[in-house]
């Protein structure tokens, strides 16, 4: 497909071109070892030229004898209430420093504190590890008011599965999620898988059936804890839900947004057009990752002004 006629956002090709001059090898030739460095190398550069001066500072948490570690966000001015952020990467790759340009960008776009926390990975630690963690932090951490849950991809899925968790029992309730472009159900059979799955624009639909067999085995993914869309979404706190055109995942957002809005959870869906799957970390290259940011600090505005 020529340039003239691709869907691409100009910005982010411009993006990838810049990102293709690092030479890192094809993810498809990587064992698990090479590609958590690869990614690791890629959310390096997404994160230059750094976290748009947002102080930052690492401490660590043991959770269910875990030694966790997490890194804190703390943008001048801000208001009480922390977001806990939950990193991308399929369950199996990332870590507290993933994304941390996006965490400066959104801790400043919210005004709160967000906190970043390195959860368990896929395979050494399949479900239910990486959410027993999260909802051991919800519960156990001092948040200064209130406890807002975000993610990204994977972490997308574990922060409305955290969510899910805590709903009904006795401590202290998520009161928003910010959820960017979730895996919430595990079939791959959907249209955005067909249109989008090839690689053409980055995630592939193999690439996620790896991550899913990694993550949760066939027999657990009836849980609705693993696959949120199967979940009872009533009583859940207002949700930002957030789609990318280009994305094999773009049908999960689409079909989590519509089973939020027949639950009568107050719920906002936003689907960017020309862009893939993980360009929120494009937040200091592309204009429509900081216009969705903003996007989703408008919605957390209107339920908690600040």
């Amino acid at each position: 497909m020529s340039e003239l006629n691709s869907p691409l956002d100009p910005e982010v090709r411009a993006a990838w071109s810049e990102l293709a001059r690092l030479g890192l090898p094809e993810r498809s030739r990587l064992n698990l070892a090479q590609l958590r460095e690869h990614f690791a190398a890629e959310n390096r550069f997404w994160s230059q030229p750094g976290t748009l001066g947002v102080p930052s500072e690492l401490q660590s948490k043991q959770l269910l004898g875990r030694m966790v570690s997490m890194r804190r966000f703390v943008p001048a001015a801000a208001q009480p209430g922390t977001v806990l952020y939950c990193h991308g990467g399929g369950w199996c790759i990332g870590d507290h420093e993933t994304n941390e340009g996006l965490a400066g960008a959104l801790a400043l776009a919210c005004k709160r504190e967000v906190l970043t926390i390195d959860y368990a990975l896929a395979p050494e630690h399949p479900f239910p590890r990486a959410l027993n963690e999260i909802v051991a932090a919800c519960k156990s951490l001092a948040f200064p008011g209130p406890l807002w849950l975000a993610g990204d991809s994977a972490g997308a899925t574990l922060a409305l599965a955290a969510a899910l968790s805590l709903r009904g029992q006795a401590v202290a309730q998520p009161e928003l999620l910010l959820l960017f472009y979730g895996a919430f159900d595990a079939s791959l059979a959907t249209a955005s898988h067909r249109e989008n799955g090839d690689g053409s624009w980055g995630l592939t639909t193999e690439e996620m059936r790896g991550y899913w067999d990694a993550y949760a085995p066939g027999a657990s993914r009836n849980d609705p804890l693993v696959c949120p869309l199967r979940a009872d979404l009533r009583g859940l706190p207002p949700t930002f839900v957030l789609g990318a055109a280009l994305d094999c995942l773009r049908d999960d957002s689409r079909a989590l947004a519509e089973r939020l809005a027949d639950a009568r959870v107050p719920s906002e869906y936003l689907e960017v057009p020309g862009v893939p799957h993980g360009f929120m970390k494009m937040q200091s290259r592309v204009r429509a990752a900081a216009a969705a940011l903003q996007r989703a600090a408008d919605f957390a505005r209107r339920h908690h002004p600040f």
